[in-house]
Order: C-alpha cells, then sequence, then structure tokens
C-alpha cells in the first residue's frame, strides 16, 4: 500500500526540499472528493473509479471551502523532496473546528501511517501541541510523498492548508501566541477597567460591556482553538458547540449593549420592540439548541445573524443620520465587526471565497471594536461629566436667581406690608375721625332727658353714618379677598334708583328723570351698593339745600347695549376731586374734612361696576360733577 499510495504520479507534487525559513500554502494543490455515504476507506481510493473522481479547485485561495455539510471530504495532495537529504516538514490544518480529522501518509521509512485526532477527541491526539492541527512529516531523500486527509466538520467546512519548514513554524507560533497573550491581556484590561467604572459609577451599561468583551474573547479563543488547548481538552461536546454558543451569547449582549448605549427604547421604539426580541433570543434559546442540536441549527442561527445584523444597520444609519453622538462611535466601531462577521458567515455558506485567515480577522475586528467601544464609553463618561457640570452651573445659576428672586420677593413683601399697614393706619385714623362724631351725637341724645325732634334725626343720621362705614368696609374686605358671588336677576334699574332716593334721609333734595323703564340682567344687591354709594357721594359733595340730579337712560357702550345712570351735582366747598385719584381706596379730598366718609365709597363702585361687566366716568364741568355709570343689558 505504501508503494501504491506514496508514488502516485496523477497530479504535481509540490517540492518542499529546500523551502528555507518560509511556507507554502497548499490550497491551489490539494484534490478532493465528497464521501456522501461516508463509507470510503483508505484503501478504496485506489480504484480507478475513485481516483477519477477526485477534482481541485485552482481558484481557491486560502482555503478550501465546502460550506456546511455532513458529508465527510477527502483530501489529497504529494510533496516531493528532491534534495539529497531527508527533510522534516509541518502540514498545518489552520481550522480548530473540524469535529474529525484523519491524516494519512509516509514516512521516512515509507511506512505509510494514519493519525485520527479532531475537536471531539483529547487534545493528546494531536501529533504537535498546538491550536490548530499541526503534523510533522518526513520525506526521504529525492523522494515524492502522498497524503490523505479525512475531514469532518459540525459547522462550516473550510480547509486551510499550508506546509512549514520547522524553523519558520516554530518562529510563527511563538509570535502567534505573543499576539494570543496581547489580545487577552487587552480584552482583561478592558474588563477590568469597565468594571471599576461600573463600580463607580453605578452605571450598568459598563457591566453589560465587560458580558461584551467576556463573550466576544471567548468566542474567538474558541473559534481559534485556544480554548480547546487551554481550557476544556477532554469534553468532546463543549468543544463542538463552545464557539457557537459563545457567538450567539456576543450577539446578544451587543444588542443589549447597543439599545442602551443608543437609548433605543425613547428614540425608536418600534425598532427597540424587535431589537428586544432578537436579544432574548440569542440570549436564550439560540444557545441552548447550539449546544444540543448543533448542526441542525448552525445554518438557521446563520440565516437569523445576518438578519440582525441588518436590522441594527438599519437602526445605527438612522441614528446617525439624526445625528446622535453616540451612535456615531458605535457604528463606527460595530462596523469592523460587522464586515468580517458577515464576510465569515458568507464564506461558510460557500457564498464568497474565503481569501483571509477567518481567525486573524475575527481578532483584528475585534480588537478595534473594542477599543473603539472603550472610546465610546469613555466619550459617553466625558458628555455625562460634562452634563453634570453644565447641570451644576445651571443649578449655580438657578440658585442665585432664586435668591435674587426671593430678595426681591422680600422686597415686595415689604412693600406690601408697608402698604397694608399703611392702608390699616388709614383705615383707623379714619374710624377713629369719622365715628367719633356720630358717636357723640349719640351719646348726646342719650344723655338727654327730652330730646328734640331734631335732636332724634341727628341720632338717627349718626347710626345711619356708622352702618354706612361698617358695610363699606365689609364690602371693602370682599372686594380685596375676591369673594363677591354674583347673583344675577332681572331689575328695573329706574325702579332701584327711586327706591333708594326714597328711603334717603335727604329724598328732597334729588330729583330723579327717568324717561321710560330700562330693565337690565344684573346683581340687584351690588346694584344697589353702586347707586347708593354715587347718590350719596353727591348729596355730601355738593353745597347744602342743592339738588342732586339722577337721570336713567338707554346707552350703547362698542355696540354693546345698556343703560346708563348719570349722578350730578353742583361743586361743594370741597371743591373738584382729583380725577387720577377719585376711585383709589381711602381717598378723600383735602377740603373734605368736614364731611364724614370712609373714602372707599367711590373705591367700591370702580370695583363692583368691573364685577358686572360696566364702567364708571368721572367728569368735570365748569360748576358740576358728573358720575357716569353704565352696565350692559
Amino acid at each position: 500500500m505504501a508503494i501504491v499510495l506514496g508514488f502516485s504520479n496523477a497530479f504535481a507534487a509540490v517540492d518542499v526540499g529546500q523551502m528555507g525559513n518560509a511556507s507554502i500554502p497548499l490550497t491551489q494543490h490539494i484534490q478532493f472528493l465528497e464521501d456522501a455515504r461516508a463509507q470510503l476507506k483508505l484503501a478504496d481510493l485506489q480504484s480507478v473509479e475513485v481516483k477519477a473522481s477526485f477534482r481541485s479547485e485552482a481558484t481557491q485561495i486560502y482555503a478550501l471551502q465546502f460550506g456546511i455539510t455532513k458529508s465527510p471530504w477527502w483530501l489529497r495532495f504529494s510533496l516531493r523532496n528532491e534534495t539529497d537529504q531527508p527533510v522534516e516538514r509541518y502540514v498545518e490544518i489552520a481550522n480548530s473546528r473540524l469535529t474529525r480529522l484523519d491524516f494519512c501518509g509516509p514516512d521516512v521509512g515509507m511506512d505509510f501511517r494514519c493519525t485520527e485526532t479532531g475537536s471531539l477527541k483529547s487534545f493528546d491526539s494531536r501529533p504537535y501541541a498546538n491550536r490548530y492541527f499541526v503534523f510533522p512529516i518526513k520525506l526521504a531523500p529525492n523522494s515524492v510523498g502522498t497524503f490523505y486527509v479525512r475531514v469532518e466538520s459540525s459547522s462550516s467546512l473550510s480547509v486551510p492548508a499550508r506546509v512549514w519548514s520547522p524553523e519558520a513554524f516554530r518562529l510563527y507560533e511563538k509570535n502567534d501566541y505573543l499576539v494570543q497573550g496581547l489580545y487577552l491581556g487587552a480584552a482583561i484590561a478592558i474588563a477590568v477597567l469597565n468594571l471599576f467604572l461600573f463600580y463607580t459609577l453605578r452605571e450598568k451599561l459598563y457591566l453589560v460591556y465587560v458580558g461584551v468583551v467576556v463573550s466576544i474573547t471567548f468566542t474567538v479563543f474558541s473559534h481559534n482553538g485556544l480554548v480547546k488547548q487551554m481550557i476544556a481538552a477532554d469534553s468532546p461536546a463543549w468543544s463542538l458547540s463552545s464557539a457557537s454558543v459563545g457567538y450567539a451569547v456576543a450577539v446578544g449582549l451587543l444588542l443589549l449593549f447597543m439599545r442602551q448605549m443608543l437609548s433605543t427604547a425613547t428614540v425608536v421604539p418600534r425598532a427597540d420592540r424587535w431589537l428586544r426580541g432578537a436579544m432574548w433570543v440569542f440570549l436564550l434559546p439560540v444557545p441552548v439548541a447550539l449546544a444540543l442540536f448543533h448542526q441542525s441549527v448552525i445554518l438557521f442561527t446563520q440565516f437569523l445573524t445576518l438578519s440582525v445584523i441588518g436590522l441594527e444597520l438599519l437602526v445605527g444609519v438612522y441614528l446617525c443620520w439624526h445625528r446622535q453622538r453616540s451612535a456615531y462611535f458605535f457604528m463606527l466601531a460595530y462596523s469592523w465587526l460587522i464586515i468580517v462577521a458577515c464576510a465569515n458567515l458568507l464564506a461558510g455558506l460557500d457564498w464568497i471565497p474565503l481569501v483571509w485567515d477567518v481567525g486573524w480577522s475575527a481578532q483584528v475586528a475585534s480588537g478595534f471594536e473594542m477599543i473603539l467601544l472603550s472610546l465610546a464609553l469613555a466619550d459617553r463618561m466625558n458628555q455625562v461629566r460634562l452634563q453634570r457640570d453644565h447641570s451644576q452651573e445651571l443649578a449655580i445659576q438657578l440658585q442665585a436667581s432664586l435668591v435674587e428672586e426671593l430678595r426681591g420677593s422680600e422686597q415686595r413683601l415689604k412693600h406690601l406690608v408697608s402698604q397694608r399697614v399703611d392702608e390699616l393706619r388709614r383705615l383707623i385714623d379714619m374710624l377713629s375721625h369719622e365715628v367719633r362724631t356720630p358717636m357723640s351725637v349719640i351719646r348726646m341724645y342719650l344723655s338727654m332727658d327730652q330730646a328734640s325732634p331734631r335732636s332724634r334725626e341727628q341720632a338717627r343720621q349718626a347710626v345711619s353714618d356708622v352702618d354706612a362705614i361698617i358695610e363699606r368696609c365689609l364690602d371693602t374686605d370682599q372686594v380685596d379677598h375676591a369673594s363677591v358671588t354674583i347673583n344675577r336677576q332681572n331689575c328695573r334699574i329706574d325702579a332701584v334708583v327711586q327706591g333708594l332716593i326714597t328711603s334717603n334721609l335727604e329724598a328732597q333734595r334729588v330729583q330723579v328723570s327717568a324717561p321710560q323703564p330700562c330693565e337690565i340682567h344684573t346683581d340687584l344687591q351690588l346694584l344697589k351698593v353702586l347707586l347708593s354709594n354715587l347718590i350719596d357721594n353727591a348729596l355730601k359733595y355738593s353745597p347744602p339745600h342743592a339738588q342732586v340730579q339722577v337721570s336713567v337712560f338707554p346707552a350703547d357702550r362698542n355696540n354693546q347695549p345698556g343703560v346708563c345712570v348719570r349722578v350730578s351735582n353742583p361743586v361743594g366747598a370741597a371743591g373738584f376731586p382729583d380725577l387720577d385719584r377719585v376711585f383709589s381706596k381711602f381717598y378723600r379730598s383735602p377740603s373734605a374734612h368736614g364731611k364724614s366718609g370712609s373714602g372707599l365709597g367711590l373705591y367700591l363702585v370702580s370695583q363692583f361696576v368691573q364685577l358686572l361687566g360696566g364702567t364708571v366716568e368721572v367728569q368735570c364741568a365748569t360748576d358740576q360733577v358728573h358720575f357716569d355709570l353704565w352696565l350692559p343689558l
């Protein structure tokens, strides 16, 4: 068998005799055959029919690709040594996820030897301790050796193969493990830093990112064989699904990180529902399905991953279009991983050729992604700090503004208190002055044994004056506290005027002119207060025994129908009123000290007439004062 298989000249052999410190790719020199029924043995490969079934793919560059397949594949290639000395070479198959790999070929003594290994077997089954599958071979002087390799995979089947000189491979291996160590150290440093930030800031986003870093690092190391070599050397089931499970968890945590970092729940709530659903699918059912039914669901998982990547791209581009600062950093970081992930997925489906080392590309992309996302989180922390500083500045400004406002309020309060105290003082002065005279009259009347009719009249007038003062003070309090209730009803204003004059002690001094009945809809009690105050004011400030004219007639104001009551009186000793202050509280003419009054009557008129929707105006003629009260119908 060694003679038959070792010297087959069916295809060109690769000269590996004088390689120096270099390596040669074998992909273009390999012929392959699918064993669809998984029944071919090594001896079966020598039949003419089977030999003719082998084919090659000259366009393959980095690796042979067979897509997702359950079939074993047989590979064969020939190496020749044209030197006069035996040579030792290493054949490397750089895919750690091959579930079974049988390597058969001649040694120096021309004995044919097979090595059975693969990811489902113990790590000790490998002839050379490396994260990939490395097979040391020896070629006799001036000889050609033909090698057969049987490969299987539970996921995408690709075979990147190279032949190395021992010196070149050991240097490559040394540098390779150094880079792996640097990658792991950087990942650990990033994870520890973000754990510290989580502990310091208590923001869950940093803890989620630690999960992202750990899951991506675990997935990369599972994919490139370091988990098999360092952690789970004798666990076939874990070796089969660790990379896929880690990949699913990494996708789920990345979705969670994206949702929190970009605030998709508030910015794009509809898309966030899809992102949240995909997140839970990748965090729960997908890892379980991959662990239990790996090869049955791997194809579905890859298509689902492509769909989720498309959704993430749409959301990220939309947020970048709307100028969200965090979206810029996220998309810049995530784009590296998306490009490599999509390329590897499409290559795994055998839709595009695989032209690079999957493990290295994933590490480079994930390394860039972790660094850029760390910068994004640092920028986020800086933005939070700037917002906090801005908030503190606003708080300081608000505090200063509040202090200033409180000072202003204090000044206004002091002014109001001073104003109220002044009004109270004036009220007390008015009461002490205006009530003293009527009370003196009443006391004098009470001290007389027999009072004359004039004395009785004076006493009644004194009581009436005191009642009027008290009533106006009570009305003023109601106006100041906005507690006046309006009860409207229909009433004849001319009849109300006539009734008030009839009950007045000086009714003979008032002349009423009402050419026609005038009915309005208003508050009767407030109307009486208005009219009585205007009439009392005219009687009080006109000369003794002078006639006061009261005219009631229809009048329009601003195209609104109403009734006008004009109260006119000749100017008395107090003179003309101050037109700017005549309706002010406690206002009395400086020349009116001889007249009783509270200074509240006309103030009440101005307030009550506003409540009733009317107006009051004062006019001064040559020797007359006119008050015009207008009320709507």
